[in-house]
Formats: structure tokens, sequence, C-alpha cells
């Protein structure tokens, strides 16, 4: 006999004269995959100068930075959470996320904003506030650490491109 489980799958999802076909289940589109260009450039430009001007490819090149950075920590934390028999994600797995993937600087950060964000919403409670790992007393025995890079300087400031892709300074009033 034949398992009808192990053809469904492969079965089209609609009739060969149907005008509307659905695409496939597992459809994408590849935009679909990447933080909106949008919240991408609102936050450039709070982080930019107000005359900073930004090249479409690196936009581009940001958004799809951004979303596999995002997709990596959501993964870890997506199987943290599969370890702990949970179908949804809490802020907790994001940060210890952040904590197994190297990302120690943003930790107690993540963990400020949370537990302020938890204080001020009534309905999530301060009950659900987290509190981060003590340090060790210096005569106790401490866990090997991970080996993790150091944190990487900020590049030097890069050239501003003019609106005719000749670079200029800030001081020679460009275009």
């Amino acid at each position: 006999t034949i398992d009808p489980n192990s053809v469904a799958p492969n079965l089209p999802t609609s009739n060969v004269g149907d005008q509307n076909q659905a695409p496939p289940q597992d459809f994408r589109r590849e935009t679909d995959l990447y933080m909106p260009m949008t919240n991408i450039v609102r936050v450039l430009r709070r982080a930019l100068p107000p005359h900073a001007k930004i090249s479409d490819d690196a936009k581009e090149i940001i958004q799809e930075r951004v979303s596999e950075f995002i997709s990596i920590v959501t993964s870890e934390a997506n199987e943290k959470a599969h370890r702990e028999y949970r179908k949804t994600i809490h802020p907790e797995d994001v940060i210890a996320a952040m904590s197994s993937l190297g990302f120690d600087d943003y930790v107690e950060p993540l963990t400020v904003y949370l537990n302020k964000y938890r204080a001020e919403d009534p309905e999530r409670g301060a009950s659900m506030q987290i509190q981060l790992p003590m340090a060790i007393p210096s005569g106790a025995q401490q866990p090997p650490a991970a080996v993790v890079a150091p944190p990487v300087p900020p590049p030097p400031p890069a050239p501003l491109v003019g609106g005719g892709g000749r670079e200029c300074s800030p001081s020679s009033g460009g275009d």
C-alpha cells in the first residue's frame, strides 16, 4: 500500500485548470526574508549626520547583513526554547543567544532595557524581571571561559561621497 502522508507533500496545491494558482506553502519571496528597507533607513538616518547620503547598494548590503544577524540570533534562541520543550521564544532566550554567540557586551544593556520595559508595562508585571549573573567571588572556582574575540574598534570615518560620485570632506562644502 501507499502511505498517503509521504505522497501528499508532493502533490500540487491547485488543479490544472485553476486560474489563481496558490504558491507552495514553503514559498517565500526573497524580499520577505529581509527586514523592511524603511526600518533600515530609519535607523541609519538616526545614526548618521543629517547631510550624509547612503547609496542604494549600501542600504541593500546593510539590509541583508542585519537580516542575517537577526536570523542567527533568532535561530539560537529558538534552539534554546526547543531544548526546554517550549514553542515560544522569550526575551531571556534572545539574551542567552546573544551571550552564547559571543555578544556578551550586549547582555547587560539588553537585560537592563528588558527590565525597564517590563517595569513600565503593568500587564507584564515586575515579577518578570530578570537578574544578571552575579560576579563570582575571587576564591570560588570559575567555569572555563569561552574563547571570544575582543571587541572590534569602530572603523575610521569614511569619506563622504557627493551626488556626483566624487569624494569630499565635511569641511569642503560638498554639493
